[in-house]
């Protein structure tokens, strides 16, 4: 029976000569130089990839990743961070096939699978994010960024229910942060719970790097649907403040103004709003109306 013994193990010395044979090259040793080249020439490039999604160069991180690619076909983690940076650039389909392969390497894992469901929620095929978003959950049922993008995809198909279901799950599990609390605010004043919307941007408030934009809009039409039009005005105000491109705000202010009867601010907004979207036809007929109100 043949046996491993450690080198530093004194033997008993064998009576019967040493044979002269060499030992076979199989079992010559590396040498600590070599087999430092041989690691340097994994780790190096992957440490120029995280150079690069460091310093958030995108076009560099897709260049490393390929290059990495080219000699290790099978790496995973360098085709789901090719993938990530394919997202960010909106080059959906190619991001989806590194997805579709890293899949086909580790099956297992929760993360690649909620990754091309966030691509393709990114993508506004929502009921096949929701999928791959629940193949993440039954893989690590604490995924809370799954859970996050599936109440995202729920939301966009009107399911609000079960975006309220997802988002109350990360916030009883303390993972919550300004931005959970706006979305179910947003949630709860579609589901017309004015009550639970308004409590839940106050709590997004008090977390410092609270989206201000968003918080204030959400508020601002939060009032306009209870039918608060000067105070709607004034949170709108804000929001406009913080982004003064934000189209969403622009049209729920101008709405706020139309209630009010004051046409001339009404008639600002839509001018600010056919300048962002000239492509709305919907704005051009409003402005049209209002302008044939103002001269009756």
């Amino acid at each position: 029976m043949s046996s491993i013994i450690h080198p530093q193990v004194t033997q008993k010395l064998s009576s019967t000569p040493l044979p002269s044979t060499p030992l076979p090259s199989t079992l010559t040793l590396e040498s600590p130089k070599r087999r430092s080249f041989g690691l340097l020439r994994h780790h190096v490039p992957r440490f120029k990839i995280h150079c690069a999604k460091y310093y958030n160069n995108e076009n560099l991180v897709i260049e490393y990743c390929t290059q990495y690619l080219d000699r290790f076909p099978l790496s995973y983690s360098t085709l789901c961070d090719r993938a990530e940076t394919f997202g960010k650039l909106r080059r959906y389909g190619e991001a989806l096939n590194d997805l579709n392969r890293a899949i086909a390497i580790k099956p297992h894992k929760s993360t690649v699978w909620c990754l091309r469901g966030i691509i393709k929620g990114l993508n506004m095929f929502y009921t096949e994010a929701i999928e791959d978003l629940n193949n993440a959950l039954y893989r690590d049922k604490i995924d809370y960024l799954a859970l996050m993008w599936r109440a995202f995809c729920y939301y966009e198909i009107q399911f609000y229910n079960h975006a309220l279901w997802d988002l109350d799950l990360i916030i009883k599990s303390g993972y919550a942060d300004a931005f959970t609390y706006l979305n179910r605010a947003d949630i709860n004043r579609r589901l017309k719970k004015f009550k639970d919307a308004n409590e839940d941007i106050s709590k997004a408030f008090c977390f410092k790097n609270v989206n201000k934009a968003l918080g204030y809009g959400i508020s601002g039409e939060l009032k306009l649907d209870r039918e608060e039009f000067k105070d709607a005005i004034n949170d709108l105000n804000k929001a406009l403040k913080f982004q003064p491109d934000n189209a969403i705000a622009l049209q729920n202010r101008c709405e706020s103004y139309r209630m009010l009867m004051d046409s001339e601010n009404a008639l600002e907004d839509l001018n600010k709003l056919c300048i962002l979207e000239p492509e709305n036809d919907y704005q051009y007929e409003l402005k049209g109306a209002i302008l044939l109100d103002m001269r009756k």
